[in-house]
């Protein structure tokens, strides 16, 4: 997708297309480190286009992965529900994956970003990784509804090619008047 490492089938972190092409079996549960609660000022810039903001990010360079720094935010261990998901043999011909491995956080069942995608010969081929923290929803009626997946970092770590794609996310959308009411949904359909 527009020159990077992520696919159209990377985009839903779950089962892409259509679920019924795919074997899905349950491995159980593992604890994962995640960066889940991340330092929300760390959001605000991303950086430039060639380095994260410094003050979260230690230098990324040509086959190393720019790495949150301790500002960035506490690292936890999630407990997680992993599950793999494999194209059935009927529909795998020409397929870019053997297999994907998913994890799928217990408190919030958002898949906390990590992903490990495999080559249709087996190998482990890309790495996903999204450091987030739960945003409240502005105006939600005095309750502090979270949206789970607010503002985000996304790295797709391609192990075959030796690069990685980061995708920041801003918080520009968190205006709910704006984007979520009715009027605002009239507005989008004109």
């Amino acid at each position: 997708m527009f020159g990077s490492d992520y696919l159209i089938d990377d985009e839903g972190d779950g089962p892409p297309g259509l679920p019924q092409l795919f074997k899905i079996d349950y491995l159980g549960e593992k604890k994962i480190l995640a960066l889940e609660h991340a330092t929300p000022a760390a959001f605000d810039s991303p950086g430039g286009p060639i380095q994260l903001d410094d003050r979260y990010y230690y230098p990324g360079s040509l086959g190393i992965v720019p790495f949150p720094k301790p500002a960035m935010g506490e690292w936890e261990l999630r407990d997680s529900y992993v599950i793999s998901l494999a194209r059935l043999p009927s529909a795998s011909s020409g397929y870019c994956y053997s297999r994907r491995i998913m994890y799928v956080d217990k408190e919030n069942y958002f898949g906390a970003g990590e992903l490990d995608l495999y080559t249709p010969q087996g190998a482990l081929f890309k790495s996903q990784l999204v450091f987030l923290y739960p945003a409240v929803i502005p105006d939600s009626g005095g309750d502090s509804v979270e949206l789970l997946s607010g503002p985000n970092v996304g790295f797709l770590v391609n192990f075959a090619n030796r690069h990685v794609t980061v995708s920041p996310v801003s918080g520009g959308y968190m205006d709910i008047h704006r984007y979520a009411s009715p009027d605002a949904l009239m507005k989008v359909v004109r």
